[in-house]
């Protein structure tokens, strides 16, 4: 159970992680296309 959960919590620091980076990402691709 207490491994299940922790599992789970990695995971979803994992995926907020890489929704940040995408973000970043994302937001510096917008950047050099508008110059």
């Amino acid at each position: 159970m207490l491994k299940t959960r922790q599992c789970l919590l990695g995971i979803r620091t994992f995926l907020g992680v890489t929704s940040r980076l995408w973000s970043f990402i994302l937001y510096i691709l917008r950047k050099h296309l508008r110059t």
